[in-house]
């Protein structure tokens, strides 16, 4: 009585052992591809200014050197480019018209993207920065910490 429902038993985990494996693969290549994401425009950084800069400067970070471009006026725009990479996931670009002093994050800090890499990237300036000053905050989302500020300079408006 033992001896045919072993090998039942043993035709069955065979023929599983080969099926489930065939039926996961063919699930895999048979899936829709995920939608893409939209990136909203604060975070996607593709403002191409079409004129020179008026101002071009390594801002002051303490952790990694950025040379920056400057646009001031109406359209005030800023263009980053890291000399390294920094070495943090989720690193957000951020504007305070203040120092930007302390380990919080100030109530008064703008989004204005985020920094990936080494690539170069475009943020458009709040109104308030559209003539210069304030202070770039580097954020990294995924620690939950302010680790880099630089003083954003001051330019002439043309």
């Amino acid at each position: 009585m033992i001896g045919p429902l072993r090998r039942r038993h043993r035709r069955v985990t065979g023929a599983l052992a080969v099926l489930v494996p065939l039926g996961f693969l063919a699930g895999l290549a048979g899936r829709n591809p995920p939608p893409p994401s939209p990136v909203p425009p604060a975070l996607r950084g593709d403002v191409r200014p079409e004129r020179p800069a008026d101002l071009r400067t390594t801002l002051d970070f303490a952790t990694l050197p950025v040379s920056a471009e400057l646009w001031f006026g109406a359209d005030a725009t800023l263009r980053l480019r890291p000399g390294d990479d920094p070495r943090r996931p989720d690193v957000l670009v951020l504007w305070t018209p203040g120092d930007g002093a302390g380990d919080a994050l100030p109530s008064d800090a703008l989004l204005l993207g985020s920094l990936d890499g080494t690539a170069p990237r475009a943020f458009r300036l709040p109104a308030p920065a559209a003539r210069g000053g304030g202070t770039l905050l580097l954020d990294a989302l995924a620690h939950g910490e302010l680790f880099d500020r630089a003083p954003l300079p001051r330019g002439d408006v043309p």
